[in-house]
């Protein structure tokens, strides 16, 4: 995609950071509590501080970590939601003192740091520029949207998914290359993190206020994505791509960029695709 004028606005903004991908991480906790429920607590609890304890020793040095220690195992870690967006725990074990739990989890080093900023455990010149893209994709052929922020609005619709993932694996790379970091809320499984006071088609100020927050994302990228017949062909499609750049924090436009692709002759779920990537 031709982002450049896009992203050389977005740059104007000064930030100066490096792009860092989600890291894949099996870990396993134990407990001697002999209640399942409680044990399961504890052990939910064990996994985000092995997993908070383990990047900020990375991040801060070992020095900083252990004079912060009690900040980073407490306020942090209990935010861990953050920048922990998948987990799979596995069977609960059932050993001769208690039980125990092996977890698959995804962890996102960029929101982490944006964490640790908030606490006051980075200067600003340290953090990453977080992106969010909340872009909906529009099909007018089959009169059908999807949202990947309204949990209502299920993965099921697969086409439509596909696309997006296309789109955020596109936005991406793009940013990626100015040292911006774009999430992929799609690839990462971001919506079962969505605040549940979030539940807008269109989020206003307010609920992107919230979003940024929550995905430690300073900028949201929104906008549409929208398919429909080309009128000079009817076996071909036209793909309108519409996206403006917000300032969370005084939800002020930075940018936006336009742009329009005419598809080859061809089914949906094969011609968007193939002009998106």
């Amino acid at each position: 995609m031709k982002l450049g004028i896009f992203l050389l606005c977005i740059f104007l903004l000064n930030f100066a950071a490096r792009a860092e991908e989600m890291i894949e991480k099996n870990l396993s906790a134990a407990s001697k509590n002999t209640n399942l429920v409680e044990a399961r607590r504890e052990m939910q609890e064990q996994i985000a501080q092995q997993v908070t304890e383990e990047l900020a020793r990375q991040v801060l040095g070992e020095e900083k970590f252990l004079r912060n220690r009690s900040l980073i195992l407490g306020k942090v870690a209990k935010n861990s939601a953050r920048f922990i967006p998948f987990q799979k725990p596995g069977p609960i074990q059932t050993a001769a003192d208690g039980f125990s739990m092996a977890v698959n989890l995804k962890v996102n080093p960029a929101i982490f740091r944006q964490v640790l900023q908030r606490n006051g455990l980075l200067t600003e010149n340290e953090s990453v520029p977080v992106l969010l893209p909340l872009v909906a994709v529009l099909d007018k052929v089959n009169l059908r949207m999807d949202r990947w922020w309204l949990s209502s609005e299920s993965s099921a619709k697969s086409p439509l998914r596909n696309i997006g993932r296309d789109l955020e694996n596109s936005l991406h790379n793009a940013f990626a290359k100015s040292g911006f970091y774009m999430l992929k809320p799609l690839n990462a499984g971001l919506s079962a993190g969505v605040p549940k006071s979030v539940n807008a088609e269109k989020p206003g100020p307010d609920d992107l206020q919230v979003l940024g927050e929550w995905f430690g994302a300073p900028l949201i990228i929104e906008g549409v994505l929208q398919v429909s017949k080309l009128e000079s062909n009817k076996n071909a499609f036209r793909v309108d791509l519409r996206l403006s750049a917000i300032q969370v924090s005084n939800n002020r436009p930075i940018a936006d960029v336009s742009r329009t692709y005419e598809t080859e002759p061809g089914a949906f779920e094969t011609a968007v695709p193939k002009k998106l990537r």
